[in-house]
């Protein structure tokens, strides 16, 4: 192996290892700036993980991205419980409110797009129509390697769970108004494979800045 090729591998996997902090530190934000979810424990997922695991530090998610060579490194969009009691609880009714559906999620597939000019023209059109529904929001908009992930914080202090006026009609209104949004927010243009919920909205630690767009 030439010192060159050797030089540009080590550049190139601490460029990577940067990309990948400032994605964590972007999506972290996320949370932060939403003001009703807390940092941690959250999950997360890698390529060579075959499951989400819990994690409680932005050290412990680089350890676990170092790892995978940061490759294929997602973050839940929602928290993990802080015990198997807190779980217990939720699922008796209790503190519903850690699951408010404060955190919007679009999986947008390149491949349903004939060139990056159609890709690019149908997510500004997104971008145009969630700006005229939600004002004073800033969409985080990042790219999976297939495609968009748009993540829309939302002032939602409560899960729609504390709502009777749901009862009747669902049994999990947070996590199917998910996937409603998901759909009318795209304008159906959403990956259609895709069911957001509160264990599967896992976003990808690569980010692209709207401004960009």
């Amino acid at each position: 192996m030439s010192k060159s090729y050797s030089t540009n591998a080590s550049q190139e996997k601490q460029r990577r290892k940067q990309l990948v902090s400032d994605g964590i530190d972007l999506i972290l934000s996320l949370f932060i700036a939403v003001g009703q979810q807390r940092q941690f424990p959250r999950t997360i997922m890698t390529k060579n993980l075959n499951r989400q695991i819990v994690v409680h530090t932005k050290e412990e998610i680089l350890y676990w991205f170092a790892q995978a060579e940061y490759q294929d490194c997602r973050i839940n969009a929602y928290p993990a419980f802080l015990s198997k009691a807190e779980e217990q609880d939720y699922h008796k009714g209790v503190n519903m409110n850690l699951f408010s559906p404060n955190i919007l999620f679009i999986d947008f597939d390149a491949k349903r797009f004939d060139s990056d000019t159609s890709l690019e023209k149908a997510l500004k059109q997104i971008l145009k129509h969630i700006a005229s529904l939600l004002h004073d929001v800033s969409p985080l908009v990042l790219w999976s390697g297939h495609g968009y992930h748009i993540i829309i914080p939302v002032n939602a202090k409560e899960a729609l769970e504390n709502f009777t006026d749901f009862t009747p009609y669902t049994t999990e209104p947070s996590k199917e108004f998910l996937q409603f949004a998901e759909r009318y927010l795209s304008l159906s243009k959403a990956d259609t494979a895709n069911n957001p919920g509160f264990k599967s909205c896992l976003l990808r630690a690569y980010a692209k800045s709207p401004a960009a767009l």
